[in-house]
């Protein structure tokens, strides 16, 4: 999850709501990240793949329109040796 969105600094109300709702089931995110590729440098690993889930959604769900904007701020990612 992008660092902005724990956070609660990307200026959207509605991701806003979505961090609050999960606070308040005990359930907060405590931690971001806003670099992923000194993050794998720092524990001595690659970056094999990185893509955020709006993109995955725009590549598999031709068409369809990306739902929310939460999807801009919440990547997969895959590091290794």
């Amino acid at each position: 999850m992008a660092e902005a969105v724990v956070s609660n600094t990307t200026g959207d109300q509605g991701i806003t709501t979505l961090v609050e709702s999960f606070a308040s089931m005990g359930a907060p995110w405590l931690s971001g990240i806003r670099d992923i590729e000194s993050l794998a440098r720092d524990q001595r690993l690659s970056l094999i793949e990185d893509f955020q889930t709006a993109e995955l959604h725009r590549t598999y769900w031709h068409g369809r329109p990306v739902a929310s904007p939460i999807f801009s701020f919440y990547s997969v990612c895959t590091l290794g040796h």
